[in-house]
């Protein structure tokens, strides 16, 4: 599916650890001039704040899918944007019209959260409702629209699948049920950027970089066949 596509690594944006806003302007510059470019930006993190940047990169409407064990809706102090938090930020974009949120199950989606998800109206579909109601079900869930962009949080998998990432969930999706979603939602319109997420070093099998690896080969594959 990918054969004949013309790739090209523009390397590591500049970040400044202790001045996250200067990294945030930093990663919206590096996208534009990917964008301008009518480049496909392939972005990996990195943890998840990375994803509000890059969504203020574009100037289309938006649907964003976001696939994660947790709805990153908590209250975030004044001024600062982390992984726990972005979405509350994304969502106040004006070209960011729909946010739909895949995977999410466990005790740190807290009351809090759950509020805060609930201001911004996303659309929901758990973890738990995907093990008993099925992947088809889920699709149907995801309405078609004319631009989209997903965010892939390697935590939506589960632990036995995915140990290396920092916030692990039992409960989680096994590769086919995510593999099936990230192909499904690519026909449900135009698949314009991608990040994947919060992969870090702790597995050391190198079992979790390369699912996450496959899933994006599978993805980009169906979006740009």
């Amino acid at each position: 599916m990918l054969k004949g596509k013309h790739w090209a690594d523009v390397g590591d944006v500049e970040t400044w650890p202790t001045v996250p806003a200067q990294t945030d302007d930093s990663i919206t510059r590096e996208l534009r001039a990917i964008l301008a470019k009518k480049a496909f930006p392939v972005v990996l993190g990195g943890d998840h704040s990375i994803t509000f940047p890059v969504l203020r990169a574009y100037d289309v409407p938006l649907t964003l899918i976001h696939f994660d064990a947790h709805l990153d809706t908590w209250t975030g102090a004044p001024g600062n944007l982390d992984h726990a938090s972005w979405v509350n930020r994304a969502a106040q974009l004006p070209n960011v019209k729909h946010i739909i949120q895949i995977g999410m199950r466990g005790l740190a989606n807290d009351f809090e959260a759950m509020d805060n998800f609930r201001k911004i109206h996303s659309t929901l579909i758990t973890s738990e409702q995907i093990h008993r109601r099925g992947v088809e079900w889920a699709l149907s869930q995801i309405p078609k629209s004319e631009k989209i962009y997903i965010t892939l949080d390697v935590d939506v998998l589960d632990p036995a699948v995915a140990p290396g990432t920092g916030t692990l969930e039992p409960g989680g999706l096994n590769f086919f049920q995510l593999d099936d979603l990230l192909t499904g939602v690519a026909a449900k319109g135009q698949l314009v950027g991608v990040d994947v997420v919060e992969v870090d070093d702790r597995d050391h099998s190198g079992r979790t970089a390369q699912t996450a690896v496959r899933l994006l080969i599978d993805l980009l594959g169906a979006a740009l066949h």
